[in-house]
């Protein structure tokens, strides 16, 4: 019997020390398993990181092949006598992207002076030397919210028309949420109470400030979405100040439209008061010969005026053959890395300087 005893307790001594064992054996795999996941996550962490890392090299170089291409067409325009900036240049051509070994990266520059600076709507009638914020006069009291009401009624086709009276209101609202107070122009949003509660919308205050990005307009309670997306390739929010000069060989048709007036309107918008209204956009098939010819560009004025065939341009308004202003839109692609960089570029004055640069669009 006293065998039997010993025996059986070696039984279970042993089933207890081979228990143990796997156990321990059991945690050394857990452990080792989770070391060699983190292990490769920590390498897979490092390299997504120097990956995107080189990226944002490539997206800086992208920014030091437009600096060099400004410069230049800089050195060409010195060289003809004459400082024009037109789509048919090389620095405005769309570009293979250069390959490399594990992607490929690119960068188009676009004329933002080809487009409406929103922030220029709150600039005051240079024969005035009034701010919008005093007196809050009626809309449109400058040629900048003359020519946004015009292109906002520009993309009109049966799909979605607005009309004259909702293409004022809009540009109020515009006005009610860039301007520095809380007194209301518009009745269809105006300012802070407005945007407290709508419905769909998460509230939120007015800028009070000027824009700092078109998507802003987005938050505009009357811009319908579907207008927003046509209107957002001609808009721009740079320069922020009041640089306001667009380039009509670079501009679009449809800003065109909005600039080009009938000539008796001439004398009419010479001078904007209260409660005029501006005539309706020119339409597009009259501008055939300008667009025409705007493909290799102007070199004067007075050439341009001629192809009007008996339009004109917006009197007093600010326009010019020539831009300062450029946005390169920059794309990476490096393994599974992809990121897109904007840069607004300045050749304000000879001197090329970055501005501002998003990853989120400008």
């Amino acid at each position: 019997m006293m065998v039997n005893t010993h025996v059986q307790h070696a039984f279970k001594q042993n089933g207890a020390a081979l228990i143990v064992s796997l156990l321990i054996l059991s945690i050394v795999v857990v452990l080792v398993a989770t070391m060699t996941v983190e292990h490769n996550f920590h390498i897979r962490r490092t390299s997504n990181q120097l990956t995107a890392s080189q990226a944002e090299s490539y997206l800086r170089a992208t920014e030091a092949i437009a600096h060099k291409a400004l410069e230049l067409d800089s050195q060409l325009d010195q060289e003809n006598g004459a400082s024009v900036d037109h789509l048919a240049e090389f620095w405005a051509q769309e570009t293979p992207p250069f390959i490399l070994d594990n992607g490929a990266y690119t960068g188009r520059l676009y004329d933002l002076q080809g487009r409406f600076n929103i922030n220029s709507l709150l600039l005051p009638q240079a024969n005035q030397g009034q701010s919008a914020n005093q007196g809050q006069r009626a809309v449109p009291f400058t040629w900048q919210q003359g020519v946004f009401i015009r292109l906002l009624q520009s993309f009109n086709n049966d799909q979605q028309s607005i009309s004259y009276d909702q293409a004022v209101s809009i540009t109020e609202s515009v006005l009610d949420y860039i301007d520095q107070d809380q007194n209301t122009r518009g009745f269809d949003c105006g300012e802070d109470d407005a945007y407290y509660a709508i419905a769909g919308r998460s509230p939120h205050r007015t800028a009070n400030q000027a824009l700092v990005s078109v998507s802003e307009l987005r938050l505009i309670c009357n811009l319908p979405v579907s207008l927003f997306r046509k209107l957002q390739p001609h808009l721009t929010v740079w320069p922020a100040t009041g640089d306001t000069a667009i380039n009509l060989n670079t501009a679009s048709v449809e800003l065109l439209s909005a600039l080009i007036i009938a000539d008796n309107d001439q004398t009419a918008l010479q001078n904007l008061t209260p409660g005029y209204s501006v005539p309706a956009p020119i339409d597009q098939a009259e501008l055939n010969t300008l667009l025409e010819r705007q493909q290799s560009g102007y070199d004067d004025f007075s050439s341009l005026i001629n192809d009007l065939n008996g339009l004109v341009l917006w009197p007093g308004a600010e326009m010019s053959l020539a831009s300062d202003y450029f946005l390169l839109a920059s794309d990476v692609q490096l393994d599974d890395v992809v990121m897109h960089l904007d840069s607004v570029i300045s050749r304000k004055d000879g001197t090329i300087k970055i501005l501002a640069r998003s990853t989120d669009g400008l």
